[in-house]
C-alpha cells in the first residue's frame, strides 16, 4: 500500500513539474490594431503579453501615421491601405504606451532627439492608442 501510494505521490509531483514549466513558455501572440480617424476601434484599450512573449501588431489606418512602441525604441510608418507587421519579443516588463504621431514635421525632429540620445518632453503630436502591458513570469 505505502509503494503504491509512493507512485502515485511520485506521478503528482512529475505532472506538477510538467504543468508548471510549460504555463511561462514565450508564446506568439497576434493583434489586429485598425486605425480609423486616429483611434483604435475594436480592440482592448490594453494589450497584455507575458514577458518573452513574441508579439506581431497587424496595423491597418486610414490615414498616414507613425506608430511609436515607447519603452522599447519601435516606431513605424503606417500608410492608408497597407497592412504593416511590426514584429518584436516582449523582453522588458511593465506598461508601454502604443502612440501614434500625427504632425510629420515635429515627429522628424522627435526622431533625431532618439538617435542623439536626447528624450523629448512635448508629447504635443501623440496620441495614446493603446497600453501594452508585459507581465512578469
Amino acid at each position: 500500500k505505502v509503494k503504491k501510494m509512493k507512485k502515485i505521490i511520485l506521478f503528482i509531483i512529475i505532472l506538477c513539474v510538467i504543468s508548471c514549466n510549460t504555463t511561462n513558455q514565450p508564446k506568439e501572440v497576434n493583434f489586429d490594431l485598425n486605425i480609423k480617424n486616429n483611434k483604435l476601434i475594436n480592440q482592448s484599450t490594453t494589450l497584455r503579453v507575458n514577458h518573452n512573449d513574441y508579439i506581431k501588431l497587424n496595423i491597418n489606418s486610414d490615414q498616414k501615421t507613425q506608430i511609436h512602441i515607447h519603452g522599447y525604441d519601435i516606431e513605424k510608418q503606417i500608410t492608408p491601405g497597407n497592412a504593416e507587421l511590426i514584429e518584436f519579443q516582449a523582453n522588458a516588463t511593465g506598461r508601454f504606451n502604443i502612440t501614434i504621431h500625427t504632425d510629420e514635421t515635429e515627429h522628424n525632429s522627435h526622431s533625431k532627439d532618439h538617435q542623439n540620445g536626447h528624450s523629448h518632453h512635448d508629447d504635443s503630436d501623440e496620441i495614446q492608442l493603446v497600453i501594452l502591458e508585459v507581465i512578469p513570469n
